[in-house]
């Protein structure tokens, strides 16, 4: 299974105790999955899933809150080995009675305008337990070890400024972008994500995510420190090679005899010892010379040996 698929499991493994909470977590199943078709004039409310503990989850909140009795289908996709199960409530008064409590109503068009209702999730609890919801109904994760990436798709534009609006309220900052005729709301920070998988409650697969992001910034870490102590080891390499070839130019030329002996100290033990740190070459001195004046003189080597460009 997918990483999506363990966390959707993790979280149908999760217990709600309030009746309030199954509430709000059937209205973000609702939200975000839900469709309404019309079937020789007969309307009808489906929920499409490939999960199928999803579907027998739906049908059992839809008969514990409302005594609503649910057709469930099972059909096989095309070009797909994955079975959808099908949630259908069928008998007018029971849509009727799901739209009343949700808020909902269908237009001239036969449409459904799916929205947010803000007082049916007013309680900190039922704000999660409805984004558990509209996980379950649309969302996914990627695995961590790739990258950190969670969204959430909805069709109605109003579902998804409401829903963004929902997340800032929890203290979120989401991200919404139109994918092809999709409103998606996700997240790219690693802590954002691990507070949203805390608030719905699936701790097994938090723990998860936690360890994989410990590994995988003590990776990134150690990989900084070797690139920067290689490039710092270029930058040495690149610095020794420079003073070796102004060095070897000066001693070809009439200005060697005329350096100072410190000059021409310095100038020798970097041709002796040419892999050595300023610092290496610096403990060499008696007394010691510091980093800073080890590169002094050999800079003053260096302008010495470019000025004869310009005499040349």
């Amino acid at each position: 299974m997918s990483y999506s698929s363990d966390a959707k499991m993790d979280m149908l493994g999760v217990g709600i105790k309030r009746k309030c909470c199954k509430i709000a977590e059937l209205y973000g199943i609702i939200t975000f999955l839900a469709k309404i078709k019309t079937e020789d004039e007969e309307v009808k409310l489906v929920f499409n899933t490939e999960n199928e503990i999803l579907a027998d989850r739906i049908a059992e909140h839809l008969y514990f809150l409302f005594r609503i009795k649910s057709e469930n289908q099972v059909f096989h996709q095309k070009h797909s080995r994955y079975s959808v199960y099908s949630v259908i409530v069928s008998n007018p008064k029971y849509i009727q009675k799901l739209f009343d409590t949700f808020g909902l109503k269908i237009d001239e068009n036969g449409e459904v305008d799916f929205f947010i209702e803000n007082s049916i999730i007013d309680k900190p609890c039922c704000k999660k337990s409805f984004v558990r919801g509209a996980f379950l109904a649309s969302g996914s994760i990627m695995h961590p070890e790739k990258k950190y990436h969670m969204e959430f798709y909805t069709y109605h534009k109003r579902v998804s400024d409401g829903f963004e609006n929902l997340m800032k309220e929890l203290g979120l900052n989401p991200k919404v972008i139109l994918r092809k005729k999709n409103y998606v709301v996700y997240f790219k920070n690693s802590d954002e994500i691990a507070d949203i998988l805390s608030m719905t409650g699936v701790f097994d697969t938090l723990m998860d995510f936690h360890n994989i992001r410990i590994m995988k910034d003590m990776r990134n870490k150690n990989n900084r420190i070797i690139n920067c102590e290689t490039a710092n080891m270029d930058k040495t390499h690149k610095a020794s090679i420079e003073h070796i070839l102004c060095i070897q130019k000066l001693k070809k030329s009439s200005k060697w005899d005329g350096l100072s002996p410190v000059l021409k100290e310095i100038a020798e033990l970097r041709l002796e010892h040419r892999e050595a740190s300023l610092k290496d070459l610096g403990d060499m001195f008696t007394p010691k010379l510091t980093r800073s004046g080890v590169n002094h003189r050999l800079k003053r080597l260096v302008d010495i040996a470019n000025s004869l460009e310009g005499e040349e």
